[in-house]
């Protein structure tokens, strides 16, 4: 019989978060496929076996990264406010301030992710489910904004959500950043004005 403790539990989730921090450091740095279990174990000071014994291997792994994204980028308190915001202005703020909150955390493990997929089907899973967890959110958003009677006269609300997306997915943020030097602050005002004018009354 194994005993349970509050402390045990809280050194628990120590060593989880330090084999966390380890991971994601590793993978944006070292790359996804370079990054071994003997690596993360030895960056996080623990056995290999306390990763295998914690997560699985890898893809274990991969899966808390992409819940340690949202956290780090506060997504779980961001979008309870836009779910229950009254003013169409601000539900259309935090739509785009989530994903470039994401991209501003996490930009370079995402690069990692994206990197890998092609080649590791862990990588491709994780950024499969971090694009899902995007599509969903600025759906909900555009449906928001279409409950609220917010929405140009005429607009599908599916249309809506997929333009949302897409105008502020990784990729865009990627292509207007890399390829044309655009800051941060500058894709939120760009994609938040455009959608704006495209899609609010």
């Amino acid at each position: 019989m194994t005993y349970d403790s509050p402390l045990r539990r809280r050194q628990a989730a120590e060593t989880r978060g330090k084999v966390i921090d380890a991971a994601r450091h590793l993978f944006a740095t070292k790359g996804f496929p370079a990054t071994t279990i003997a690596d993360v174990a030895r960056e996080a000071g623990v056995s290999p076996q306390t990763v295998y014994g914690t997560f699985g291997g890898k893809p274990g792994l991969v899966v808390a990264l992409v819940d340690l994204i949202d956290q780090d980028s506060d997504v779980p308190a961001l979008a309870g406010r836009l779910m229950t915001s009254e003013d169409p202005n601000e539900v259309l703020e935090l739509a785009v301030r989530i994903p470039r909150s994401v991209v501003e955390s996490s930009g370079d493990l995402l690069v990692a992710l994206a990197g890998a997929a092609p080649t590791d089907e862990a990588a491709a899973a994780a950024l499969a489910e971090g694009r899902r967890r995007h599509d969903g959110g600025l759906g909900q958003a555009a449906k928001r904004l279409a409950d609220m009677g917010a929405l140009r006269e005429g607009v599908d609300p599916g249309e809506a959500a997929a333009a949302f997306a897409a105008l502020t997915s990784d990729e865009t943020f990627g292509v207007l950043q890399t390829r044309h030097g655009w800051g941060l602050d500058t894709c939120e005002h760009w994609m938040r004005e455009t959608l704006r004018t495209l899609y609010l009354r």
